[in-house]
């Protein structure tokens, strides 16, 4: 197969991303039917695009963290331009539901939630909680398989200046404090409001932001 450039399946990501694209397979129609988006890419708007398969490739042939540096290095450069001003930044998360029979109830299983009997469909997801309030102090708990996205925004910009993506069992004050961390020893901004619901207002928390970020 003839090659792409990787800077430009790199682009084609991010475009992707800009773009609310959910499927690579939207992201390959996109390019095809778009040659004027596939030009500024570095793709020659004549010849056919990537393929959702080459995206895919691409994806799983290079690791998270080269990801992630082109992510904190676009922080910095955000960060220089003046249009991430770190003044507040806010915490959250939100589960993420594995492709898994287990998370469909439409399907008859035994010991769905049974935290000790991995899926076989992915071993490595795990066992989380998601809880939701249909109505005023109606508290609604659902149990999925899966994982958990930790994000810290920028307030004002509404940018994400730390992200990191874990299994679902893992405790989200713990994540949240190591994440304030970092982004505190990494970017130096200067935090004026720390914003999180209640599920992270916690002792160690609230000890790092007023006695290490003041």
């Amino acid at each position: 197969r003839p090659p792409f450039a990787k800077q430009s399946l790199l682009k084609g990501l991010i475009y992707r991303n800009l773009r609310g694209i959910d499927k690579l397979v939207e992201l390959e129609f996109e390019l095809l039917n778009n040659p004027s988006i596939a030009e500024p890419l570095g793709l020659d708007p004549l010849k056919k695009p990537p393929s959702d398969e080459r995206f895919s490739e691409f994806l799983r042939a290079n690791p998270n963290g080269y990801f992630q540096r082109i992510r904190e290095s676009l922080v910095h450069e955000l960060i220089h331009e003046g249009v991430i001003s770190g003044n507040g930044i806010a915490i959250d998360s939100c589960p993420i539901e594995a492709f898994l029979k287990e998370n469909n109830l439409k399907t008859s299983i035994k010991d769905r939630y049974d935290k000790h009997h991995l899926p076989p469909g992915d071993k490595n997801a795990r066992l989380g909680v998601s809880i939701h309030f249909p109505s005023p102090f109606k508290k609604k708990i659902h149990y999925f398989w899966g994982y958990r996205n930790h994000i810290i925004n920028d307030l004002e910009s509404e940018l994400p200046v730390a992200e990191i993506t874990l299994q679902a069992n893992k405790d989200e004050k713990r994540v949240g404090l190591s994440m304030l961390k970092r982004l505190h020893h990494e970017f130096s901004l200067p935090v004026k409001v720390v914003a999180a619901d209640a599920n992270y207002d916690v002792e160690a928390i609230l000890k790092y932001i007023i006695e290490q970020m003041k």
